[in-house]
């Protein structure tokens, strides 16, 4: 993965993936990029931030009971 000290503006930076199954989408994203993963403490459960060589790469958590019927969506990041 390419490392990018600067972001410029309107360039994309991340991505923030809203999931019903947070277990899951984090075994699939570090098995396959090879991702790190900080889990912070929410209320309901845990905020993912992933990671590559100790660096964000995205996000990741997983949806609660509010948001039913809302189907999972990843939300880009822009400068």
């Amino acid at each position: 993965m390419v490392e990018i000290k600067r972001h410029k503006p309107g360039m994309f930076c991340s991505v923030e993936l809203a999931t019903r199954d947070g277990g899951a989408a984090k075994n699939f994203y570090t098995s396959l990029f090879r991702w790190g993963v900080d889990d912070l403490p929410i209320e309901g459960g845990n905020y993912t931030m992933l990671q590559k060589n100790g660096k964000q790469a995205g996000a990741l958590y997983e949806m609660g009971p509010e948001q039913k019927g809302t189907p999972p969506s990843g939300t880009p990041t822009f400068a």
